[in-house]
């Protein structure tokens, strides 16, 4: 029973892709957590015994879908089904009636299943989705959806504007104060800072304003919506509250953002550039003199967790 049921699983899903993409002679690969797997054979195994178990698919099935070749990191498994059990599937199998009906439906609008999921060899982009930068401001490392940010600010040299919290950026965006060429620095916002939350109100002011959406970014240590999108880069380590670069910046600063090259740094003062020995030199100094702040939760649970989590980039979680 339980290969039965696993069975009708690994097609349906086959179905569905086919539907949606289009039939193409390939090799499949499908990857299920050991907690599907048991759940699918009402078992209790543990990997090694799972393993066991797959390497055993019956002859029915493998008449239908191929030699299916089973391997497993940790608790995590892969299923790799031949070019035959993607024919099988087209051949053999009843189409998805709801996705049919569906595509369907958009082609009497004009729209072509391509406009909604691209295939492999057509994507929208071939860099994939997010790109880590590092520089003289995020040594550790900051995080930016580059697919989500408008090409026109890959590449930039913007102003610093920073603000201590996002109540304060969030007020100077609606009342105007943020031109085109600035950057809107929202810090004490990691997890330490105040835990770390997500600067929605900020981001979506931004990237719906037609003119700052291309013309100025975001830079946080804070954290972003996986469906936010515009220039917002995130996640810079250390955070201000460690003391890290971003708890330095200061009104004027040149901001270098370069996506392709992978980099987010200070290379400037008061709008001039500086060398990066000079922005080495001023950056000691501040470092000097910069004071930690009292953490903003003095009681409770946040407490508690600004006092034991690890950075921006380690992922926030307590130690």
């Amino acid at each position: 029973m339980g290969f039965k049921r696993l069975e009708k699983n690994l097609i349906d899903i086959i179905k569905e892709e086919q539907a949606k993409l289009g039939f193409r002679k390939e090799e499949i690969r499908l990857y299920y957590p050991l907690i599907s797997l048991n759940h699918f054979f009402e078992a209790d195994d543990d990997v090694d015994e799972m393993q066991t178990r797959l390497e055993q698919f019956p002859e029915e099935v493998k008449k239908k879908l191929g030699d299916i070749c089973v391997t497993h990191k940790k608790d995590r498994f892969c299923l790799h089904i031949p070019e035959q059990g993607s024919v099988y599937v087209h051949e053999h199998m009843a189409e998805n009636e709801f996705i049919k009906k569906l595509v369907e439906l958009m082609m009497n609008h004009g729209i072509k299943k391509e406009d909604i999921i691209r295939p492999f060899d057509a994507p929208i982009g071939d860099k994939g989705t997010i790109a880590i930068l590092r520089g003289n401001l995020a040594p550790e490392g900051a995080v930016v959806k580059h697919s989500a940010v408008p090409v026109e600010m890959h590449k930039a040299l913007l102003r610093a504007r920073p603000f201590d919290c996002e109540e304060d950026a969030i007020a100077a965006v609606i009342a105007h104060d943020i031109k085109p060429g600035d950057a809107v620095f929202i810090r004490y916002e990691g997890p330490k800072g105040s835990g770390m939350p997500e600067m929605f109100y900020t981001t979506e002011a931004i990237s719906s304003d037609p003119e700052l959406g291309k013309t100025i970014a975001l830079i946080t240590d804070g954290r972003f919506s996986g469906a936010s999108k515009g220039p917002a880069i995130g996640h810079v380590s250390p955070e201000a509250a460690e003391g890290g670069p971003i708890a330095l910046v200061e009104e004027g600063d040149l901001i270098q953002i370069d996506i392709p090259a992978r980099v987010l740094a200070i290379v400037g003062v008061r709008g001039e550039r500086k060398t990066p020995e000079e922005m080495d030199g001023i950056l000691k100094e501040r470092r000097a003199a910069w004071q930690p702040r009292p953490l903003r939760y003095q009681s409770g649970v946040l407490k508690i967790y600004s006092e034991h989590a690890v950075g921006p980039m380690k992922g926030g979680y307590m130690k």
